[in-house]
């Protein structure tokens, strides 16, 4: 068990009336967690939850890790369901001790849809209510995971067309302001840099637990490499998760049924015709239309000329480009194409 003085316990509790009893109680389980011995931990951890439910938000973080290792393992239907409700309770618990409601109802959502696929509904909706709260804030996996559930809510029905698209829209404006919030504090060689190390650390830990299990000693060094080289990396950490988001995030909404371009145009048209001066609507309209492969469609050529003519972007002149090869016009597409390579900024967006 591992040994830590009073005084160190005391900072991280959230209440004074906190007893000697309770800080005895985590110490002893908390070294097993770090171990992953969870069916160690849990008798000492359970102690913990039921008797200092103010001391710490660790209580119910490493109640988390406890529980889905239990759920993960366990075979029997009935009891699985037993722990996954055990598993919601814990959160439902930290929001009443220490709050953070928007933020937690996210992590709830995830595991719901994860481990109980009868709830799918419910987490999905955890999910919506999460990310309108948090918006920006809201972590990029959170937010692709969102995206997913949204994919097989509409393909059982339970949402429509008009819903994808919003929750489309709600996901890919949160994903791409912290994309541009990374891209402007990392450059392209610190972050090529990270992705490559990150790359080899993730493919080291895979072929130590195939050989070791979760719980081998190397493996849980190497998580602490990969946590800490996050940790020293946030911004190229930030950028990584959104390229992934922003990409499957697309692919799920064009592979979803929801986006025929009959349907895009439908909806997008009445917006266009009402404020044809809307940089941000132009701007959703040319790249939905396009990552839909509906960029023959007229709405897509008159929203691409009215968004150059307002404001001559990389990605605008790119866009018109395109309608000119289709229609053969070559010496004409070449001058847009050049356009946008000599407007981009972003090194990667012009390579």
């Amino acid at each position: 068990v591992c040994v830590l003085s009073i005084n160190s316990f005391s900072q991280a509790y959230k209440t004074t009336n906190d007893s000697l009893e309770c800080i005895i109680k985590i110490s002893t389980y908390k070294e097993y967690v770090l171990k992953k011995y969870y069916d160690e931990a849990y008798p000492h951890w359970l102690a913990s939850y039921n008797s200092c439910p103010a001391s710490t938000k660790n209580i119910y973080l490493d109640g988390v890790k406890i529980y889905q290792s239990f759920i993960e393992k366990e075979k029997d239907k009935t009891k699985r369901l037993a722990l996954i409700d055990s598993l919601m309770a814990v959160y439902d618990k930290r929001i009443a001790y220490f709050g953070q409601e928007d933020y937690v109802l996210g992590l709830k959502g995830v595991d719901l849809l994860r481990y109980n696929k009868q709830k799918f509904e419910e987490g999905y909706g955890y999910l919506l209510k999460s990310i309108k709260s948090q918006r920006n804030e809201t972590d990029a996996a959170m937010v692709l995971t969102f995206m997913q559930s949204t994919g097989g809510m509409f393909k059982n029905g339970k949402i429509s067309s008009q819903d994808v698209l919003e929750n489309y829209m709600l996901c890919i404006d949160i994903l791409e302001y912290q994309l541009f919030d990374a891209k402007k504090n990392v450059n392209t060689t610190d972050y090529l840099a990270f992705k490559n190390n990150l790359v080899q650390l993730e493919n080291q830990k895979a072929e130590l637990i195939e050989t070791l299990g979760e719980s081998g000693r190397e493996v849980i060094d190497v998580e602490k490499e990969i946590s800490t080289l996050k940790k020293e990396n946030s911004y190229a950490n930030k950028l990584a998760k959104a390229e992934m988001a922003i990409t499957s995030t697309e692919n799920i909404f064009t592979q979803s049924g929801a986006a025929s371009c009959q349907v895009l145009v439908d909806i997008f048209s009445p917006k266009f015709n009402n404020n044809k001066t809307d940089v941000e609507l132009l701007k959703k309209i040319t790249t939905i239309l396009d990552n839909s492969e509906c960029n023959e469609s007229p709405l897509f050529t008159e929203a691409s000329e009215q968004l150059y003519k307002i404001e001559p972007s990389s990605r605008a002149a790119y866009n018109i480009a395109q309608l000119f090869v289709k229609n053969k016009d070559f010496n004409k597409a070449i001058e847009y194409y050049q356009k946008a390579i000599s407007i981009e900024q972003d090194e990667l967006a012009k390579a």
